[in-house]
């Protein structure tokens, strides 16, 4: 099974009778659905990758988390953490043994930096 998005013709064959109609995106009312300062290693949030797994159908989401400058590694900086939802609109963030931060053992950071000078 795939997605299809219609949005051209490419995957029409045959349209005899039929009208396009776009209905334009609307902003979800309870935004942001994930939230940024829920924990001491959100201080923002930047970019954000999502993916429906294809077995559970849950949406597991990884994102950047800026951590401040209050660290002194500074491959804490910025770290990828993780968050997952049946629906995609609400999401929990579960606590994981990987990367604790501060006085925190368990966290939802899934990768730290290398020790470069990037905040990539």
């Amino acid at each position: 099974m795939r997605t299809i998005l219609f949005v051209d013709d490419h995957e029409v064959h045959y349209r005899s009778g039929t009208k396009r109609v776009l209905t334009p995106f609307t902003r979800h009312e309870p935004n942001p659905v994930v939230k940024a300062r829920e924990y001491p290693w959100e201080v923002a949030i930047g970019w954000t990758a999502i993916w429906r797994h294809p077995d559970s159908g849950r949406y597991q989401l990884w994102y950047q988390a800026y951590t401040g400058d209050r660290l002194s590694e500074r491959t804490q900086d910025c770290a990828v953490c993780y968050a997952e939802s049946d629906d995609g609109i609400h999401f929990t963030k579960p606590m994981l043994d990987f990367y604790p931060f501060e006085d925190h053992q368990e966290t939802n950071i899934v990768m730290v930096g290398n020790g470069g000078y990037s905040y990539r």
